[in-house]
């Protein structure tokens, strides 16, 4: 077993990641619309025009587009190799998106994509028979547009198998959870800077953001494992309740969008129907009053989903913006509304950005293992709210 997965990734696989789709005559492409690719909700944008499908992808499109950090697919296939169709050529500046993915439950691999690439290679090699694949979208450069354009974004077109193969809905360890949930926040949302510091500034960019940035180890996918959810991370560095940054609004105004312009709502709802609702933002608020910007959120938030959809308001890990989150949550008037508060003992080390700590690389946003030590305190944290 142990020279088998010497062969499968071996350096001509990690090597020669990405060039130029070779399509043979003995080769089938799966196109997005299979609904055997399940792809994230509620971060997944789609072009065609159709009903939404099982998989979250619109009837008729011909691509799926990620601007979120912690968008992913995931399916079954059978044959000895796969490949993936995708677009990044909207990227033009700053450092390239990172993609992380794991084949038969090995260890995830990490690759940053490559300018003109338009395929990337997922496995080779393989013995005959069916074989697992989840792909993560894992950080892209904070620096740039991820609004407007978006530039920030990649197009996956397909996935490329061999002649016979073909593709069956997940199962076993990445089966379809039975519960749907969606992440709102900011840079520790989506995983930034869960391995290294943020300290390092070269003509006021992040240089180091995609490289110490990943979604993967952020907080929102162990909390989605523990609360039985497929679920959509939509965080984006420097969110905030009341300012713009980065090209793209506050949350109150950005929330129901995939990026400008383009509603993630279908009939004025989140589609699927969320189980539930996280938001966890205040951080880059500092003081500021944001109970007013919260409560609109709160009210417009609960018209796009059920009446019964338990919607947890997260208390920064650091507990900025403690008052006034506290003051939205109880004039919200929602007893379907839950705050979560973790307190002021797991704020240290994540309260003095600038300073390492033992959580932290920078003193604000915590780092891999402490995104796991703060997914387990929030799940037993919403377990007992929704049980009082």
């Amino acid at each position: 077993m142990k020279r088998t997965l010497l062969t499968i990734f071996s350096l001509p696989m990690i090597a020669i990641l990405s060039g130029p789709l070779r399509t043979r005559e003995s080769s089938v492409t799966v196109p997005v619309t299979d609904e055997a690719l399940v792809f994230s909700p509620y971060n997944t944008y789609s072009d065609g025009n159709g009903e939404l499908l099982r998989n979250n992808i619109h009837a008729g499109s011909t691509y799926a587009l990620w601007t979120h950090p912690g968008s992913y697919f995931k399916t079954t296939f059978t044959g000895t190799s796969a490949r993936l169709k995708l677009d990044a050529s909207s990227v033009s500046e700053g450092q390239m998106p990172k993609v992380r993915w794991s084949v038969d439950n090995f260890p995830l691999l990490t690759k940053q994509l490559q300018r003109g690439a338009d395929s990337l290679l997922l496995a080779s090699g393989l013995k005959g028979g069916s074989h697992s694949l989840i792909f993560y979208l894992a950080a892209t450069d904070a620096n740039y547009d991820r609004w407007k354009t978006p530039a920030e974004a990649i197009r996956i077109q397909g996935i490329l198998l061999d002649a016979g193969g073909s593709t069956v809905a997940p199962s076993g360890a990445l089966g379809r959870f039975p519960k749907q949930a969606v992440f709102f926040g900011d840079s520790i949302t989506e995983g930034g800077w869960v391995n290294g510091d943020s300290n390092r500034l070269i003509e006021g960019r992040w240089v180091d953001w995609v490289a110490h940035s990943d979604a993967t180890q952020a907080w929102p996918r162990w909390l989605a494992a523990a609360m039985d959810s497929e679920y959509g991370t939509c965080g984006f560095g420097g969110m905030s309740w009341l300012n713009p940054v980065h090209l793209f609004p506050a949350l109150p105004d950005a929330w129901n969008f995939y990026f400008e312009n383009h509603s993630r709502l279908f009939n004025r709802k989140l589609s699927p129907a969320p189980d539930y609702v996280f938001v966890n933002l205040g951080t880059n608020d500092g003081d500021h009053d944001t109970s007013q910007a919260a409560e609109r959120w709160l009210r417009d938030v609960r018209a796009a989903v059920d009446g019964t959809t338990a919607i947890f308001v997260i208390i920064p890990f650091g507990q900025m913006n403690r008052d006034s989150l506290n003051r939205a949550v109880a004039n919200a008037g929602d007893s379907h509304v839950y705050k979560i508060d973790l307190g002021p003992r797991w704020a240290h080390g994540l309260d003095s950005y600038g300073h390492k700590s033992s959580v932290s690389h920078d003193g604000l946003h915590p780092d891999a293992a402490a995104n796991g030590l703060y997914a387990a305190l929030l799940a037993a944290a919403v377990k007992k709210a929704v049980s009082q």
